[in-house]
């Protein structure tokens, strides 16, 4: 196998958690497992993350609903990250047979998370493969010791 070129060995080096992106309600809500995701502004309060495009389902749920829900996956979850790295087709509640709760603004997120954050979608940039969002945080919550689930990927270049 090659080596890979210096600067996909230098990106794979930026630390990524896991998140779970929950948004809408009932038969129309929806999830997607992340890992870019960053905060990026103290007032107001604000985070970005990026999803693929193709994700079309979800985000019309985003640019529809407005608000969304960020969920922390804790060190070591294997379950959490396997219910949601598959992905979920439209209709398909993502939540189904794990335990959720509903945020103080209507959105589901899975307990098993170590912190949430509830978001108010500020808009959006189209510059690569991902679309890169910004969300105003509103609301939230984390455990008394929260140890998110940090990762380096092998190559820069991929998932």
């Amino acid at each position: 196998m090659a080596e890979l070129p210096g600067h996909v060995r230098a990106l794979a080096c930026i630390p990524s958690g896991l998140f779970v992106l929950t948004v809408g309600s009932g038969a129309e809500r929806s999830a997607a497992l992340l890992s870019f995701v960053q905060q990026v502004g103290f007032d107001p309060p604000a985070v970005s993350f990026a999803v693929k495009k193709g994700r079309d389902h979800l985000l019309g749920l985003l640019r529809t609903e407005r608000r969304f829900c960020l969920a922390v996956i804790p060190e070591g979850d294997k379950a959490m990250l396997g219910h949601f790295a598959a992905g979920f087709a439209p209709g398909i509640d993502p939540l189904a047979g794990i335990p959720h709760a509903t945020s103080s603004h209507g959105i589901a997120y899975p307990t098993a998370a170590c912190a949430h954050f509830e978001c108010e979608l500020l808009g959006e940039a189209d510059w690569t493969d991902h679309l890169v969002l910004c969300g105003k945080v509103i609301g939230g919550d984390a455990g008394p010791e929260p140890r998110p689930w940090v990762h380096l990927r092998k190559n820069g270049l991929r998932y």
